[in-house]
């Protein structure tokens, strides 16, 4: 997560020079070879491989690093699968879609955001992560793509610019009605 969070803030070009797509997935290959159903590894997966594709493309993604969107979705399901009730899990899923494609990945987030809401918090990180699945759940309702991408690189960290955020054609689309 720390090397995933370190590329966003130098950018792709210098991440991928600097080796941290490698390093992060011998980490999270060494989780899962030790322990396969880990639903944490699984979900971090599921994350890098989508990470990887929204900022190399598809073609990049794949050649140099064998990630690919399906992959992603794919780890994301089996670690829900394998911990439904995990309100971070949910959380994290659906941050990951809304931000890949807020128009084609909707009713999965969506789907995410209401279980996540529904399992009461055990404490303030719980609290917390509720919180944010209530606002994030308001702005996909509202179907505002600008206000739901501020919110997003806010949600992220701030380490992108909001109308950099998703390609034109992620707008254009949700303007046609996906």
């Amino acid at each position: 997560i720390a090397l995933g969070l370190e590329g966003r803030r130098m950018g792709a070009m210098s991440a991928h020079f600097n080796r941290l797509g490698d390093q992060a997935l011998g980490h999270i290959s060494a989780v899962l070879q030790s322990n396969p159903n880990s639903p944490w590894a699984l979900g971090v997966l599921g994350a890098w491989n989508i990470e990887i594709v929204a900022r190399g493309g598809a073609g990049a993604a794949r050649l140099f690093y064998g990630a690919s969107r399906r992959r992603g979705i794919d780890a994301y399901n089996q670690a829900i699968a394998l911990a439904p009730e995990n309100l971070v899990l949910q959380y994290e899923r659906a941050l990951t879609y809304l931000s890949l494609d807020p128009v084609e990945l909707e009713p999965e987030a969506m789907s995410g955001l209401a279980v996540a809401i529904a399992i009461p918090s055990k404490d303030a990180l719980e609290f917390e992560i509720s919180s944010r699945c209530q606002l994030l759940k308001s702005a996909v309702e509202r179907h505002e793509l600008p206000a739901l991408a501020v919110l997003l690189v806010h949600l992220r960290g701030n380490y992108e610019k909001a109308e950099d955020f998703w390609p034109r054609r992620i707008f254009d689309r949700a303007s046609r009605g996906k």
